[in-house]
């Protein structure tokens, strides 16, 4: 390889780094307005502003402002599917503890303020008529990956004994709806007591099914 042409790559290298660096801090801004203000008031403008850059250089990274919101709900979808990937429990735990341990996870993931913002885009995005079927189609596939993580988690941590789909999304389910009334409620309650009470009944039931 020639001085120049080795130049050359180390350009592109450092331009995809950096195109891949504001891709990710425009997302960030657009999460945490969306957590901030709610999506009916993080307009494309207010992106722009809290994130320094042009409208253009957005449009250049995602093409649209619908785009931008489904790279904000993927980049969620990431998250969870991350820390489930790392979820790691002992061979020897107890089932209180497996069921804690990936409950833990859930309830950290949907108490997180970008969840919210998730949530919102997810709404809006399958409610709104004038959202494409391209937009919907993806947020669809997002359900699908997140499913098939999901589920190889279980399976990794439980095993056969409940390989049945509805003990998988009822624990899911379950935490979502803590978390989310959590919010609701503007966390004057955390429902810690409801969350042990309930991660102790499916620990009974695994114990059972074993």
């Amino acid at each position: 390889m020639t001085r120049a042409s080795g130049n050359v790559t180390s350009l592109a290298r450092a331009n995809y780094a950096k195109g891949l660096a504001t891709r990710s801090a425009i997302i960030a801004v657009a999460s945490e307005a969306i957590a901030e203000l709610g999506l009916s008031r993080t307009t494309s403008r207010e992106v722009v502003r809290r994130s320094g850059f042009t409208w253009g250089v957005i449009q250049h990274h995602f093409g649209s402002y619908t785009a931008l919101l489904l790279a904000v709900v993927d980049n969620a979808s990431a998250g969870l599917r991350s820390v489930l990937a790392e979820l790691d429990v002992e061979i020897d735990a107890t089932a209180v503890q497996r069921v804690d341990a990936v409950a833990a996870v859930v309830w950290d993931y949907f108490r997180r303020p970008e969840y919210l913002g998730y949530l919102e885009i997810y709404l809006h995005l399958l409610r709104d008529p004038e959202a494409s079927e391209v937009a919907r189609e993806a947020l669809r596939a997002f359900d699908v990956d997140a499913e098939a993580i999901w589920r190889a988690t279980m399976q990794r941590l439980f095993g056969d004994v409940i390989a049945g789909a509805a003990f998988q999304r009822i624990l899911f389910a379950t935490m979502r709806g803590l978390a989310v009334s959590r919010w609701l409620n503007e966390g004057l309650l955390d429902f810690a007591n409801e969350r042990m009470i309930f991660i102790h009944m499916l620990a009974d039931f695994v114990e059972d099914a074993a």
